[in-house]
This record gives C-alpha cells, sequence and structure tokens, in this order.
C-alpha cells in the first residue's frame, strides 16, 4: 500500500525541546572570500549546534512532537548525524529512539547514539542503494504509524513538520546578513538545500540557494563499487567516505579521491 503524503501544511510543536544550543552567527572568511573574488563570504558553523550538526535542528522539533503528543519515541535511518541527534534529543524528552543506519557508519556516530540511550541496528543497502534506501524508509513511516512513534526520517516527504527546524537556518541568515544573496550549502541528501529554500521563500526575499559537492567526488573509484585489488575492500557506491583510504597498502590502488574542495553545481 502507498504511503500517503503528509499534510502541505505541517502542524508545529508548540513547546521546542532544546539542549544548550549555541548561537553561531556566521563568522567573515576574508582571505577565502578575497581568493574566490567574492565581496563578502562567510561561514555559518553549524557544528556548533548541541549534537554537532544542522541534524539538531530536526531532531529539536521532532522529540517536541514526541513529548507534545505523548509518541512512544523516534524510529528512523541515520548515516551518524541525524541519529546522534535524534538520540540526544529524545533522552531530553524522556523517550527513547530507535535508529536504522548505514551498515558502514562510523564506529564513532554509532557511540553518539548508544551513549545517549538510542539504539541502533545496522542495515544493508541503506545509504547505497535508492530501491533499498526507499524500502526502509517507506517501511519506518509505516510502522512509526502504527507503534505510535514519531517518524526520525529526514526528508520532508515523511517528516515534514521535523523538517521545518531545518529553515530556522534560513531565518537566521535572513536576520543576520540583510544584504545576503548567495548561500552554498552541502548537497547530501537534498534535505537541508530545500529547507534553506522554503525558509528563505518564508522571508520573501530573493536569496539564491545553490548545492556543492567535493570536488573530485565524480572521479573517486568508490562510485562503482570496486574492489581494492591489493586488499579487497569494497568501495561502497554513494558513499560519502572514501573507504580506500583505510587499505593496508593504499599505493596498491589504481585512482584515490581528491582533496575536498567546494565546488559549485547548478
Amino acid at each position: 500500500m502507498a504511503i500517503p503524503r503528509p499534510p502541505a501544511d505541517p502542524r508545529p510543536a508548540t513547546h521546542r525541546l532544546a539542549r544548550g544550543r549555541r548561537h553561531a552567527p556566521p563568522r567573515p572568511q576574508r582571505h577565502s572570500g578575497r581568493r574566490l573574488g567574492l565581496g563578502s563570504l562567510r561561514l555559518k558553523a553549524e557544528d556548533r549546534n548541541p549534537t554537532g550538526s544542522f541534524k539538531a535542528r530536526i531532531a529539536s522539533v521532532a522529540a517536541s512532537l514526541v513529548r507534545q503528543d505523548g509518541l512512544a519515541g523516534l524510529v528512523g535511518t541515520s548515516s551518524g548525524n541525524g541519529g546522534a541527534a535524534a538520540a540526544a534529543y529524545a533522552a531530553a524528552a524522556r523517550s527513547r529512539a530507535v535508529l536504522f543506519t548505514l551498515s558502514d557508519t562510523v564506529p564513532v556516530k554509532l557511540l553518539e547514539i548508544t551513549a545517549a540511550g538510542g539504539t541502533a541496528y545496522r542495515v544493508e543497502g541503506v545509504g547505497h542503494d535508492a530501491a533499498s534506501t526507499a524500502a526502509v524508509a517507506d517501511a519506518i513511516a509505516a510502522a512509526a504509524r502504527t507503534s505510535g512513534h514519531y517518524p526520525m526520517l529526514t526528508g520532508f516527504h515523511y517528516a515534514p513538520e521535523a523538517m521545518s527546524g531545518v529553515e530556522t537556518i534560513a531565518y537566521e541568515l535572513a536576520e543576520e546578513v540583510p544584504d545576503l544573496s548567495v548561500v552554498y550549502a552541502p548537497v547530501g541528501g537534498g534535505g537541508l538545500l530545500t529547507g534553506l529554500g522554503r525558509g528563505f521563500a518564508m522571508e520573501g526575499g530573493s536569496v539564491r540557494v545553490v548545492g556543492v559537492h567535493p570536488e573530485g567526488r565524480r572521479r573517486c573509484p568508490q562510485r562503482s563499487g570496486a574492489t581494492c585489488p591489493a586488499c579487497g575492500a569494497l568501495c561502497r557506491p554513494r558513499s560519502p567516505v572514501c573507504r580506500w583510504r583505510s587499505c593496508t597498502t593504499p599505493k596498491a590502488h589504481p585512482a584515490r579521491c581528491s582533496p575536498p574542495a567546494a565546488t559549485r553545481r547548478p
């Protein structure tokens, strides 16, 4: 059975949970700005959020709705940051968080989830295969409805209320940088870009949002899912981290990932 789409006008959380969120005004990047030929360049440091990423904004709303509606907890997928945020804010709501993570989620992220009281299960295919990722997300959304949990799925299709937390980045930027014209943000799964676009639209301005990703990403051999000829390590397609760097004989690799550097993508 098809998963019904959420209402176009998501209801807000009336009481927002907070975990010592630190205000992070955009920091001027004068040297980089001059090098790129920009009159003004600023960096919005989302790592200043309590759990180290912008996902804290999403989890804050999700956990607030759990408490507000008397739900059993949060259940969702994660590659790490979202799960860490979900577990931390679920704990603040005196609730629970169950996360189905990528099979190669880095150990430190799993530790963040479990240290906050969350439960993590690794699932093959999630985050690496589009069909598997969509199937798991649909199943979790359906299970959340029937079990009284909120779906901690970082996509507007599944959790429009929680994803509205991303829009607060745009509200802050509009207030802090009145002459803002362009915002560059990582593409990722698209939720950040969508949230920024919606937020700036609500502000009624003309700020342009541009998606970027690391230069050299398309040349990384991990995109093919090939194996290392020296150690047999698998390069996961669509993985944000090049797994070949952990090889014991890296010089045997025929190709390497380029150093990260922002580049424009229309």
